[in-house]
């Protein structure tokens, strides 16, 4: 991370006193995805730990994001692996859009955090 990139995180970091309530991706594209494994502190994974990173409450993914395959970008990589780390443990995470691909993935420690989107509920 350059100079000018870990001053702007630290300015975010304070104005968010490190913790975000939601964070929402739509897909896994790098426009969208670009810096999310320098700037959270992310559970799945010791490296991604520390107390200048932002943390997330709740992670918000579509099904799609858990079951990519072929990624062509380190950071959608690592929000996957994030993403199925709070899936398979059913706690921090609500996945939505076509929930009904996440087939054997799905057992009564995480269908709770399946949201379809028609009828979201918060």
């Amino acid at each position: 991370m350059n100079r000018t990139v870990k001053l702007r995180v630290k300015v975010l970091n304070e104005k968010l006193n490190k913790k975000v309530d939601v964070v929402v991706f739509t897909h896994s594209d790098e426009d969208h995805v670009k810096g999310f494994s320098e700037f959270f502190y992310l559970e799945y994974a010791a490296k991604y730990q520390s107390v200048e990173r932002t943390k997330i409450s709740e992670l918000w993914v579509p099904a799609a994001i858990i079951l990519e395959t072929g990624l062509d970008n380190d950071d959608a990589r690592i929000l996957r692996e994030e993403a199925r780390h709070r899936f398979s443990r059913g706690k921090d995470i609500k996945v939505f859009s076509n929930p009904d691909k996440l087939g054997k993935l799905v057992n009564n420690n995480n269908k709770h955090c399946i949201v379809n989107a028609p009828t979201f509920d918060t």
